[in-house]
């Protein structure tokens, strides 16, 4: 997917390179919509395309100095588009499965404590039981061992 090449395109990389914001305007210009659409063609998302936008193009501009020696920016930008899109999506799909361990453990964690306090409130019920029973009765109970600490 390529976007339409200007007729002066080597001459505006070129002023570009030297810090003109003015070439840099007219090629954000010519191929922001691309960039937009093939990044929401690859993501899936309106909002992490107009994230991939922002980020391409401020990468252009901080490695300007590097656009005269591309035989074509039109490759380049595609290249650029797609790698920063798999990259984030990437990103993205580590963040989700960070999140559900983190998930499964905080489960599993409230899982043990509410055992552990079902646990304890039988344990205490069982105990005041105990208490209103008759001396004889208590005697004939087994002796009780807690097995938890």
């Amino acid at each position: 997917m390529f976007a339409r090449p200007l007729d002066n395109e080597n001459e505006l990389l070129a002023e570009i390179a030297g810090g003109d914001k003015r070439a840099f305007e007219i090629l954000f210009k010519n191929y922001h919509k691309y960039v937009l659409a093939f990044s929401k063609k690859i993501t899936r998302s309106e909002d992490m395309a107009k994230e991939v936008v922002q980020d391409v193009f401020l990468k252009i501009w901080l490695s300007r100095d590097r656009l005269q020696t591309l035989e074509s920016f039109g490759s380049y930008l595609n290249t650029v588009v797609r790698n920063h899109c798999f990259n984030r999506l990437r990103q993205l799909s580590q963040q989700n499965k960070s999140t559900e361990l983190l998930r499964l453990e905080v489960t599993e964690v409230c899982d043990a404590t509410v055992q552990e306090l079902d646990y304890r409130e039988a344990e205490s019920i069982l105990n005041q039981a105990i208490e209103t029973l008759s001396p004889t009765a208590k005697n004939g109970l087994p002796a009780l061992s807690s097995t938890r600490t």
